[in-house]
């Protein structure tokens, strides 16, 4: 079973506590430090899940997010939204972008992982769909 998460993050020190939690559990973990290496990333290596910041250098999650979706190869990839922007504030706008979950900062990283484990056996045992637009 593939288990291969994209984290498109610029916060240095929450890749590295992510990466750490998810390579524990057995994950292959892929990182991006801005929105334009995050899509290319996602393109090229097709992970299975993408866990997005909104606020990104050179494009932002919102944009990234909607081009993940708007293309046919990746449209299905769950997009977790990792963000300090209240659900109230961005929510909308989130399910606009195409994301399949919002998380704000800060967040539990073993519930993280919990989830992106839940995602991916949901999609291999598929096709049963993954739950959407699901707050934590």
């Amino acid at each position: 079973m593939s288990k291969k998460v994209l984290i498109i993050e610029d916060e240095k020190n929450l890749v590295k506590l992510l990466q750490v939690n998810l390579e524990s559990r057995g994950f292959d973990v892929i990182t991006a430090f801005d929105g334009e290496e995050g899509l290319e990333k996602a393109f090229t290596e097709l992970p299975d899940v993408i866990t997005l910041d909104i606020q990104l250098p050179k494009m932002d999650g919102w944009e990234v997010c909607k081009r993940i979706k708007s293309n046919p190869e990746t449209k299905d990839m769950p997009v977790i939204f990792l963000t300090v922007i209240p659900q109230k504030e961005g929510g909308e706008k989130a399910k606009i972008a195409g994301a399949d979950f919002y998380l704000t900062k800060p967040f539990d990283p073993s519930k993280l992982v919990d989830m992106i484990e839940n995602i991916i056996k949901k999609k291999n045992e598929q096709k049963i769909p993954v739950q959407k637009n699901t707050l934590i």
